[in-house]
């Protein structure tokens, strides 16, 4: 996909990797991943990370004082799946090594989108995304205050405007009109609140700097 701000404008290649989700869990597990791969990493100098609220995918850091029978496992040779927060702290790192600098000289950007953000309450979501991954994945959390070669910023994204499953007028609106003009980014403004708006590009734009 090609992205122009505007007519004459600069284009910019936006690609969207067709790659199984075994290609990321074996580069942080192994510290390796494919040359091609690398490369198309080493001639991006931005790129989106898509957290989910509420994923099934989820995976939580085990309680090593309470977990025994997990631990006598281990000793056993079995290899229990990696936390999520230690995945995406991995995967930021790979970013952070391999992303260019941008043609104006300035840092990589990497936008941080934290989707089906319309499930979180009215408390959590007036805190913001980035509040919300501190809470819930306190490693990151604080990997995100500690990057110094990346330009960051934290968005939350609802697709469908609301929360389908407890939510009867939006998941009636969705099964009559679709997705158009539904979904919404929410975006912190110079005061620190939480704003919603309806151009869901916004991430993509300010990681292309449109």
């Amino acid at each position: 996909m090609v992205v122009s701000e505007e007519e004459g404008g600069a284009q910019t290649a936006i690609v969207i990797p067709d790659i199984s989700g075994e290609l990321w869990l074996n580069a942080v597990k192994d510290s390796e991943i494919s040359y091609d791969w690398m490369d198309e990493l080493r001639r991006a100098d931005g790129a989106l990370l898509f957290i989910r609220v509420g994923s099934d995918q989820d995976v939580r850091p085990l309680d090593w004082v309470t977990s025994q029978k997990m631990m006598a496992r281990l000793g056993n040779g079995e290899d229990p799946d990696l936390a999520t927060q230690v995945m995406l702290c991995e995967l930021l790192r790979f970013l952070e090594v391999s992303l260019t600098d941008r043609p104006d000289g300035g840092l990589p950007r990497v936008s941080i989108v934290v989707s089906a953000w319309d499930m979180v309450d009215v408390g959590t979501f007036e805190k913001g995304p980035k509040s919300y991954l501190g809470h819930e994945y306190p490693l990151f959390g604080g990997r995100l205050e500690d990057i110094e070669r990346l330009d960051l910023r934290v968005f939350g994204l609802s697709v469908v405007g609301g929360d389908l499953k407890v939510d009867a007028d939006c998941r009636d609106a969705v099964q009559e009109g679709g997705l158009d003009g539904r979904g919404w980014v929410a975006v912190q403004n110079s005061e620190g609140k939480w704003d919603r708006h309806d151009d869901l590009t916004l991430p993509i734009a300010w990681v292309i700097g449109a």
